[in-house]
């Protein structure tokens, strides 16, 4: 792909982030998009990966993968008139995204999965 078609590939997905967090705080979206948007949205904004971008292609593909597949299924279950309405308002729209409660309900979940497997390791071990 040329840096061109990279560059427009980012654009859509930036838009996309931004009709997800309208989505998600539209009172007409089902219960299970609000779920998923809100996973996309922590996803996409938390500092912590499923592969961390350090491990050379491996921790890039868990981004160019996942995300875009989350919002694939966001986009699949929400009914299309309210997600034409909420990417023309992310389009029309400046948001400013205020995630500092979202990073630490993040960290949290992350802390709580890390003493989970830390548990069970150490039952496992005794």
């Amino acid at each position: 792909m040329s840096k061109k078609q990279w560059q427009t590939w980012a654009d859509l997905l930036t838009k996309q982030a931004h009709a997800l967090y309208f989505t998600w705080h539209d009172p007409r979206s089902p219960k299970l998009v609000k779920v998923l948007a809100f996973v996309t949205l922590a996803y996409l904004f938390s500092p912590i990966d499923l592969i961390p971008d350090v491990i050379p292609v491996l921790g890039l593909v868990d981004d160019l993968l996942l995300i875009p597949a989350l919002c694939w299924l966001v986009i699949k279950l929400v009914p299309d008139a309210i997600w034409q309405e909420n990417l023309s308002r992310a389009q029309s729209q400046t948001i400013k995204l205020e995630f500092a409660w979202m990073r630490m309900v993040i960290i949290a979940i992350w802390l709580l999965l890390a003493g989970l497997i830390g548990m069970s390791i150490w039952s496992f071990f005794s």
